[in-house]
């Protein structure tokens, strides 16, 4: 009976890593179903879901977005599914071309966004300013997760919390797609909500098994939060206009 006592903790601590992988995993898969479901008219089952509005042919620009950006969405929930498997070592490996195509989004995305402003139909022309804010504002929140990711990635507590808060930045155009929410511009606030709202299980996690939220939680939740903060404050007032015109690749 002392035996089986003092097994105990031991396997307490088992159960609980368990949990944890079990939650982070499952957490990523999820984050990607909701990026699958937003493009999968578009992109992943064009041609096969019925779309209202009849779909533009592909530019250069949006196959090479779709080249990078896809596989970053499918590695989101691979490495949480490697560690749970105990690959370090793979996970570690897939974790560099993560980085990698996670730094190449942030140029290619730039390139998308100045395209689709400066081909806006003219239904949509007073609202490209509006429309531009969602790319050009959300690369400096790209940015500094993943640099602090990165920073940060010998830290497995603070890197998968920060890669959570990762993955639901990129859900905000897939979320803004979905028949649930109105259309840009009108629609935005409703996304950026709903993208801080998926990291509400993760504030949740914390409270449950840290008894507080993990500075990390924090950190990704700040930089979602002062993005959105920033978007809609910026989005539609006239120094934003004259901002982007003066952008590169943007202005006319």
């Amino acid at each position: 009976m002392a035996k089986v006592y003092a097994e105990l903790p031991n396997v307490s601590r088992q159960r609980g890593r368990a949990a944890e992988h079990w939650f982070f995993s499952g957490y990523m898969v999820s984050i990607a179903l909701i990026l699958f479901a937003g493009f999968a008219p578009s992109f992943f089952l064009r041609g096969v879901i019925h779309t209202p509005m009849p779909l533009r042919p592909f530019r250069l620009d949006i196959i090479i977005h779709s080249m990078v950006a896809a596989p970053l969405v499918l590695l989101l929930p691979l490495q949480a599914v490697l560690i749970f498997a105990k690959q370090v070592r793979m996970h570690i490996i897939v974790g560099r071309l993560g980085f990698g195509l996670g730094v190449a989004l942030i140029p290619v995305l730039y390139v998308v966004g100045s395209y689709s402003y400066r081909l806006a139909p003219s239904e949509q022309l007073p609202f490209a300013p509006a429309m531009a804010s969602l790319v050009l504002l959300a690369l400096p929140a790209i940015a500094a997760l993943l640099a602090v990711a990165w920073w940060k990635r010998f830290n497995a507590q603070a890197h998968k919390r920060l890669m959570v808060a990762f993955a639901c930045l990129l859900t905000g155009p897939a979320l803004s797609r979905m028949p649930i929410f109105p259309p840009p511009p009108a629609g935005i606030a409703f996304t950026e909500v709903a993208v801080l709202l998926l990291l509400v299980p993760l504030w949740m996690w914390d409270l449950v098994t840290r008894s507080r939220v993990h500075w990390a939680t924090l950190a990704g939740t700040a930089i979602i939060g002062a993005q959105s903060a920033v978007r809609l404050l910026v989005m539609g007032t006239s120094g934003w206009a004259n901002f982007v015109e003066r952008l590169p690749a943007y202005g006319t």
